[in-house]
Protein backbone atom coordinates (compact mmCIF):
# COMPACT_ATOMS: atom_id res chain seq x y z
CA UNK A 1 0.00 0.00 0.00
CA UNK A 2 1.08 3.69 -0.61
CA UNK A 3 2.05 5.37 2.43
CA UNK A 4 3.01 9.34 2.73
CA UNK A 5 4.69 10.18 5.88
CA UNK A 6 5.28 14.04 6.61
CA UNK A 7 7.71 14.90 9.47
CA UNK A 8 9.07 18.38 10.96
CA UNK A 9 11.67 18.45 13.73
CA UNK A 10 12.17 15.23 13.50
CA UNK A 11 15.22 13.77 15.32
CA UNK A 12 18.35 13.03 12.91
CA UNK A 13 17.90 8.83 14.07
CA UNK A 14 14.42 8.79 12.81
CA UNK A 15 15.43 10.40 9.56
CA UNK A 16 17.29 7.69 9.41
CA UNK A 17 15.04 4.71 10.21
CA UNK A 18 11.85 6.45 7.85
CA UNK A 19 15.13 6.85 5.22
CA UNK A 20 15.01 2.69 5.60
CA UNK A 21 11.53 2.02 4.29
CA UNK A 22 10.92 5.06 2.63
CA UNK A 23 11.94 7.84 0.09
CA UNK A 24 11.97 10.87 1.10
CA UNK A 25 11.49 13.22 -2.02
CA UNK A 26 11.81 16.61 0.38
CA UNK A 27 13.11 17.74 3.47
CA UNK A 28 10.29 15.55 6.32
CA UNK A 29 8.93 14.02 3.27
CA UNK A 30 8.35 10.31 2.82
CA UNK A 31 6.61 8.32 -0.09
CA UNK A 32 6.51 4.83 -0.75
CA UNK A 33 5.29 1.15 -0.82
CA UNK A 34 4.62 -0.67 2.04
CA UNK A 35 2.73 -3.82 3.24
CA UNK A 36 0.61 -3.40 6.28
CA UNK A 37 2.22 -5.02 8.68
CA UNK A 38 5.38 -3.09 7.47
CA UNK A 39 3.65 0.13 7.82
CA UNK A 40 2.23 -0.18 11.47
CA UNK A 41 5.05 -1.34 12.94
CA UNK A 42 6.49 1.62 11.74
CA UNK A 43 4.32 3.53 12.77
CA UNK A 44 4.49 2.16 16.31
CA UNK A 45 7.77 3.04 16.38
CA UNK A 46 7.52 6.72 15.16
CA UNK A 47 5.09 6.86 18.23
CA UNK A 48 7.42 5.55 20.41
CA UNK A 49 10.04 8.60 19.57
CA UNK A 50 9.64 11.21 22.00
CA UNK A 51 8.95 13.73 19.69
CA UNK A 52 9.85 18.28 19.64
CA UNK A 53 7.95 18.02 16.37
CA UNK A 54 5.26 16.44 14.36
CA UNK A 55 4.49 13.55 12.29
CA UNK A 56 1.62 12.65 10.37
CA UNK A 57 0.95 9.54 7.91
CA UNK A 58 -1.90 9.32 5.50
CA UNK A 59 -2.19 5.97 4.09
CA UNK A 60 -5.61 4.07 1.87
CA UNK A 61 -8.20 2.94 4.06
CA UNK A 62 -10.89 1.62 1.48
CA UNK A 63 -13.28 1.42 4.28
CA UNK A 64 -13.62 5.16 5.14
CA UNK A 65 -15.75 7.53 3.60
CA UNK A 66 -12.54 9.43 1.80
CA UNK A 67 -10.90 6.54 0.46
CA UNK A 68 -7.68 7.37 2.97
CA UNK A 69 -6.75 7.92 6.70
CA UNK A 70 -5.01 10.59 8.75
CA UNK A 71 -2.66 9.94 12.07
CA UNK A 72 -1.01 12.00 13.53
CA UNK A 73 1.59 12.00 16.50
CA UNK A 74 3.61 14.86 18.13
CA UNK A 75 2.54 18.85 18.29
CA UNK A 76 -0.18 19.47 15.58
CA UNK A 77 -0.21 23.07 13.77
CA UNK A 78 -3.73 21.52 12.60
CA UNK A 79 -4.77 18.73 14.67
CA UNK A 80 -7.56 16.29 12.37
CA UNK A 81 -10.64 16.34 13.68
CA UNK A 82 -13.39 13.13 13.15
CA UNK A 83 -16.23 14.60 11.36
CA UNK A 84 -18.89 11.94 11.16
CA UNK A 85 -16.07 9.99 9.29
CA UNK A 86 -14.35 12.59 7.36
CA UNK A 87 -11.07 13.63 8.71
CA UNK A 88 -10.23 17.27 8.06
CA UNK A 89 -7.67 19.53 9.35
CA UNK A 90 -8.64 21.69 11.93
CA UNK A 91 -7.69 25.53 10.71
CA UNK A 92 -7.93 28.72 13.05
CA UNK A 93 -8.17 29.05 16.93
CA UNK A 94 -10.48 26.07 18.23
CA UNK A 95 -11.00 26.19 22.05
CA UNK A 96 -12.39 23.25 24.29
CA UNK A 97 -12.26 20.45 20.88
CA UNK A 98 -12.04 17.00 21.95
CA UNK A 99 -9.76 15.62 18.78
CA UNK A 100 -10.70 12.26 17.82
CA UNK A 101 -7.74 10.01 16.72
CA UNK A 102 -8.25 8.89 12.92
CA UNK A 103 -8.59 4.96 13.79
CA UNK A 104 -10.74 5.45 17.00
CA UNK A 105 -14.24 4.67 16.39
CA UNK A 106 -14.72 8.21 18.90
CA UNK A 107 -16.51 11.12 17.45
CA UNK A 108 -15.02 14.61 17.98
CA UNK A 109 -16.63 16.77 20.44
CA UNK A 110 -17.49 20.50 18.42
CA UNK A 111 -18.56 23.48 20.20
CA UNK A 112 -21.95 25.08 19.32
CA UNK A 113 -19.45 28.51 18.25
CA UNK A 114 -17.47 26.26 16.09
CA UNK A 115 -20.31 24.50 14.20
CA UNK A 116 -22.24 27.68 13.32
CA UNK A 117 -18.91 28.73 11.55
CA UNK A 118 -19.31 25.45 9.27
CA UNK A 119 -22.62 24.94 9.34
CA UNK A 120 -25.07 28.27 9.64
CA UNK A 121 -28.55 27.27 9.80
CA UNK A 122 -30.66 28.45 7.23
CA UNK A 123 -33.95 30.65 8.35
Amino acid sequence: MFAVIQGHNLPNHLNGYLSRFLSEVDAGLYVGVLSRAVMENLWEKCQSVDLAGSLTLIHPQYDAEQGFRIRTTGKQRRPVVDLDGLFLSARGLIEDVRFADPLDEADAIIPDEVLEDFCPESE
